[in-house]
């Protein structure tokens, strides 16, 4: 594992490391160049330059299907029933008008895609013909049947969203869902006239973001439960450190656009523990920090004590923070 280059440390003699495939998972989630690895499904986590490759061939798929409906409808778009990388066809609604290959009965229960981002933002996005956007997902696997998380291409023709994508590891998945979280939230405070209560709110959302006063370290608001609010963080044990965790915030200039989660910079990423005085356990969490407007907005997810103890061992501050993918 290789990471970029990070003010005021020396990386140029850094050798490869090995680590273990749960701790991969996370690194490479992170930005972090991973060799090779995949988890036990086969779903391969992929690094920056396997995503430059992954959309040109996920945008070869899609322009052959839009080639194909330009001299025949939606009739014309087939693919041989093996094919690794599948292409379907929604309406603006999100509701499915086409696909390459018949769905399995797993698919079709599976009712309409949720995707992240929203419906209503990736139209937004996608407000011009070629316009395209990633978007990810849980749908039940074409060849086993299991849900699974996954990553596609979106582009705009003709008024139709074409798709295509592939799996991806589940860790990766969450990463995806934090970075979202927080856009949403920056875009809630910005709307809201940078009032930074507008945030607590008790959404019911499995991904939410709360945030943090960087010099007193206490929770300012909290989109889920409202009783984290004056919560002191000064404590609680994060690798990097906190120390270090503010020092690199507060040191860096804050970018002149809005967070984004397709294009991210500025961002940090960390694992703490603690014991959560609301729930009585003991909570070990995977989490990204970015500053906005002096504050810093946090989302987390829970981490398995294993994996939790194994990257907390490994990582030192240099293979954590950094511009991710």
């Amino acid at each position: 594992a290789t990471e970029m280059d990070e003010p005021g440390i020396d990386l140029g003699s850094a050798a490869p490391i090995c680590i273990s495939e749960e701790s991969a998972l996370i690194l490479a989630g992170r930005g972090l160049n991973i060799i090779s690895f995949s988890d036990l499904s086969g779903a391969v986590s992929v690094a920056e330059a396997d995503l430059i490759d992954m959309h040109q061939q996920l945008r070869a798929v899609i322009d052959e299907a839009i080639a194909a409906y330009g001299g025949g409808g939606f009739d014309a778009i087939t693919q041989d029933p093996g094919v690794e990388n599948y292409v379907f066809v929604l309406d603006r609604d999100g509701t499915r008008v086409a696909r390459g290959v018949d769905l399995t009965p797993a698919e079709a229960n599976a009712g309409q895609i949720e995707w992240t981002p929203s419906q209503d933002k990736l139209n937004a996005m996608l407000a011009e013909e070629g316009d395209e956007a990633w978007v990810v997902y849980q749908f039940p696997s074409h060849t086993t049947g299991e849900l699974e998380p996954k990553r596609s291409l979106v582009v705009l023709h003709d008024g139709y969203l074409f798709a295509s994508g592939y799996a991806i590891a589940h860790e990766e998945y969450s990463n995806e869902l934090l970075r979202y979280a927080i856009s949403d939230a920056i875009a809630l405070y910005e709307e809201n006239d940078r009032d930074v209560t507008s945030l607590t709110r008790n959404s019911t959302s499995t991904s939410y973001a709360f945030v943090v006063d960087p010099h007193e370290l206490v929770i300012l608001a909290h989109e889920q439960n409202s009783l984290y609010v004056g919560f002191d963080v000064s404590n609680v044990p994060t690798t990097p450190s906190t120390e270090y965790l503010v020092d690199t915030l507060l040191s860096q200039p804050e970018p002149d656009a809005l967070y984004d989660p397709e294009n991210p910079d500025g961002e940090i990423w960390i694992v703490w523990e603690f014991d959560n005085p609301l729930t009585g356990n003991y909570d070990y969490r995977h989490g990204l920090v970015v500053l906005h407007d002096g504050l810093v907005f946090v989302s987390s997810h829970e981490l398995d004590e294993e994996v939790y103890r194994e990257v907390a061992a490994e990582c030192t501050t240099s293979c954590i923070v950094g511009t991710q993918v």
